[in-house]
């Protein structure tokens, strides 16, 4: 199921005080600073729930201050 070792998601990465911030592939990023996300995704407001565990980075990622500073890409959870 979702959110268990093994599983992939859609995530987000908002560093609304980082410009600049890219998320590179190979990536192991902490759960706590994740949220799901989708394609639509806009604003930090309108992302769901949070993601446990500990997540590497399936693609690359750059995110820009223009467009809310968020880094979106899929996430596997290795832990």
């Amino acid at each position: 199921g979702f959110n268990s070792v093994g599983s992939y998601a859609l995530g987000v990465r908002a560093q609304m005080s980082q410009n600049g911030y890219t998320l590179h592939s190979g990536m192991t990023v902490a759960g706590t600073n994740l949220k799901q996300s989708n394609v639509l995704t806009r604003t930090t407001s309108a992302l769901i729930g949070g993601m446990s565990g500990t997540w590497r980075t399936m693609g690359h990622s750059y995110a820009y201050y223009i467009y809310n500073n968020m880094s979106i890409t899929v996430f596997l959870r290795i832990s």
